[in-house]
């Protein structure tokens, strides 16, 4: 979805694009596969920044671990950035 901003968005900043991932709620019914896809899909937009955010872990962070070098798949050239909670 694009969105149109008004005409106080600094010039600089046209065209940016950023994607925003909100809760996913790892370690309960999210697995491997699932998360590997959603890299994918996010990469395909070819964000220059990437924000996760919000319910970004279910129940034990332990049980996430092993989905860290799926996460560390993301990739955008300003940074991806996240929040837990």
């Amino acid at each position: 979805m694009a969105l149109r901003f008004a005409a106080r968005w600094p010039e600089r900043l046209l065209g940016l694009v950023l994607v925003e991932v909100s809760d996913i709620h790892l370690g309960t019914l999210i697995g491997e596969r699932w998360m590997a896809r959603l890299v994918e899909r996010v990469n395909a937009m070819k964000p220059d920044v990437t924000v996760v955010d919000g319910d970004l872990v279910d129940g034990n962070v332990r049980r996430v671990e092993p989905l860290l070098p799926v996460l560390k798949g993301l990739r955008a050239p300003l940074g991806v950035w996240a929040v837990s909670g």
